[in-house]
């Protein structure tokens, strides 16, 4: 590769590599530099045991109906699980307080809890307030805490900081766990990528 590109791009992570190829396929020069020792970004999976993996960061293909690494993996050859799309639903939650399951009203009282925190979001996008979504939930609900993690986990970024129009647009579907890594899919996605 020629010491000149057209194009510099910064870090071999799933964008990255997803501009070169978009870069490929215009014909147009570039060069992927990366200051890790791999590929992959927040997408890396080490072996904790023989033949089992572990993502350090992401870990599951979210809207597993339009994201195009479950396309990506179909091309590759890599099995993910599909058939296990569901690992977020309600039924397959496992909540706690104070180290022991919720009783059936505790959790009642949970899933009652987001769904008028979905309500009120829905409500105030719909209004087209685009305001953060901390300002529409109630934040001393006894619930709060645990919607507060996950939201922040979704969306990675706090409630106060979290757009009620964009979580309104955001679109759902299965959440698809990758049975052999998040990290091995993107690396070998990337394989042919000069970095």
């Amino acid at each position: 590769m020629s010491a000149q590109a057209d194009v510099i791009i910064i870090g071999a992570g799933a964008a990255g590599l997803s501009a070169a190829y978009e870069l490929t396929s215009l014909g147009i020069s570039y060069r992927v530099i990366e200051g890790s020792h791999r590929i992959g970004g927040r997408a890396y999976s080490e072996e904790i045991a023989p033949g089992v993996w572990f993502d350090l960061g992401c870990s599951y293909l979210h809207q597993g109906d339009t994201n195009p690494f479950v396309t990506i993996a179909d091309d590759l050859g890599v099995v993910i699980g599909k058939d296990k799309g569901d690992i977020f639903d309600d039924h397959n939650k496992g909540l706690h307080k104070n180290g022991a399951p919720l009783n059936p009203g505790e959790r009642q009282a949970y899933f009652t809890y987001i769904e008028q925190c979905n309500a009120a979001i829905r409500a105030a996008a719909e209004r087209g307030e685009d305001v953060a979504i901390a300002d529409l939930v109630d934040l001393e609900h006894e619930y709060a805490l645990p919607y507060l993690h996950s939201m922040a986990e979704l969306n990675a970024a706090d409630l106060d900081e979290t757009s009620s129009v964009d979580f309104m647009a955001f679109k759902d579907g299965p959440d698809i766990p990758l049975l052999n890594g998040y990290g091995n899919l993107v690396a070998a996605w990337g394989a042919n990528i000069p970095v």
